[in-house]
């Protein structure tokens, strides 16, 4: 959308994200019936995520560019740990606090969804998958003809 529905300029860029980011933070149903189908293609966002509003910058074109390099970079290679990393370094320590915006590892959170109630379904499908699978499968598909 930046690539194509902006100015090589960079001058509408911060314009164009505000846009998207309330689309972002509208459910389908609610947006305006007159919004461009390239906005209207976006999925709603829950979780308040882009509710609060931030001041956009004035943007360049080489600030463009280099927003247009970092979307066509391929990120799966980076680790999410990084991004949480750099998520707690840029906030206010006090303001991290009183919000309780914190990154946890992977690794921690499944430590506590684990035992709440993944090793429960995780059980059920291996138990599914063996009923399917196990050495009475085949006669169970030929009786029920």
């Amino acid at each position: 959308m930046v690539e194509n529905d902006t100015r090589p300029d960079g001058s509408d860029v911060g314009r164009v994200l505000n846009d998207l980011f309330d689309v972002l933070d509208t459910p389908e149903q609610a947006r305006q019936s007159t919004l461009q189908a390239e906005l209207n293609a976006f999925p709603y966002v829950n979780g308040r995520l882009f509710a609060q509003r931030v001041r956009t910058p004035h943007f360049t074109q080489a600030m463009r560019d280099h927003l247009l390099d970092a979307a066509r970079h391929d990120w799966s290679g980076v680790s999410p740990a990084i991004f949480g990393s750099l998520f707690q370094s840029v906030m206010d320590a006090k303001e991290r606090r009183a919000k309780g915006a914190h990154y946890t590892t992977e690794a921690n959170i499944m430590k506590v969804i684990g035992p709440l109630f993944l090793d429960d379904l995780k059980s059920e499908l291996a138990a599914i998958i063996a009923r399917r699978t196990g050495p009475w499968a085949s006669f169970r598909t030929s009786w029920r003809g």
